[in-house]
């Protein structure tokens, strides 16, 4: 039984190494580097790398991981980008220049907001059509039973809040792209 269970979990303790047991005997750390620059990682990430790496007996080259990371980071670090990924829903790691980090903050905090909002709406959107769909089933019982009412009351209720929430929301999502369109044109960003 004990081994059953470690081959159950063994596809989920592999998805947490960072990298695979080729990707490390390859070694290409410069372009392992530039990809995590790419993305916005912290350099936390080569200490991943490094215990994913150390569970098959090898080490890292830092040296240029750091040279691959610092350049992928060039790429990563221009202001239309902390716009792309906050509407992605990725958050900004702190990992750009000094010059760049609070502009950059401020976009990616901005764009971020308009994806959870996104999420949000998309989440009220889901629980109407169920509610609805509750509602359109418990209207058929309402003569025959008196749980059936009381059901078709809450749920009318549920639906008059949530219809509250989404309006909320739908305003939230108005101001928040306002405030985004504000930013995007102090920095001189081209439009989203």
């Amino acid at each position: 039984m004990k081994k059953f269970c470690l081959l159950l979990f063994l596809p989920f303790l592999a998805g947490c190494a960072t990298l695979s047991q080729d990707q490390c005997q390859q070694g290409h750390w410069f372009d392992i580097g530039l990809e995590d620059g790419r993305k916005g990682r912290a350099m936390a990430r080569l200490e991943q790398h490094s215990k994913a790496c150390a569970k098959y007996g090898l080490g890292v080259d830092a040296q240029g991981y750091t040279e691959g990371r610092n350049q992928g980071l060039q790429i990563y670090c221009r202001l239309e980008n902390a716009v792309s990924t906050g509407l992605k829903g990725e958050r900004y790691q702190g990992v750009c220049p000094s010059e760049l980090d609070v502009r950059f903050e401020e976009l990616n905090a901005a764009a971020y907001a308009i994806y959870t909002l996104r999420e949000r709406l998309d989440s009220i959107d889901d629980q109407l059509d169920r509610k609805e769909y509750q509602l359109d089933s418990t209207v058929y019982q309402l003569g025959k039973d008196e749980k059936a009412r009381d059901a078709y009351y809450r749920l009318r209720r549920d639906i008059r809040e949530l219809d509250s929430e989404r309006e909320q929301v739908q305003w939230d999502l108005h101001s928040a792209g306002r405030y985004l369109d504000q930013l995007t044109e102090e920095y001189n960003i081209p439009v989203r």
